[in-house]
């Protein structure tokens, strides 16, 4: 999904997203699996937002909301030349 796309209906996105990880245990396995990668700060926020409508969130295992809306640090850039 291209990182420009903005949502005009987010709440009927997240709950949509919500429901279908509640039906699916591997849904909800890949919504919490994202929470360790380097999304955009957009995507980042939309995951926080399913992942508290979703109430399955593990108790600070390895996800926290709170690390899921900070921006994750940059890889050095590596030069070519």
């Amino acid at each position: 999904m291209p990182d420009e796309i903005v949502f005009s209906k987010e709440h009927v996105l997240i709950a949509r997203i919500v429901e279908l990880a509640q039906r699916d245990p591997a849904i909800e396995q890949r919504l919490l699996a994202l929470c360790e990668t380097g999304l955009p700060p957009a995507k980042r926020l939309l995951l926080a937002k399913v992942i508290g409508n979703l109430g399955a969130c593990p108790p600070l295992q390895q996800v926290s909301v709170s690390s899921m809306t900070e921006t994750p640090p940059r890889s050095p850039s590596k030069s070519g030349n």
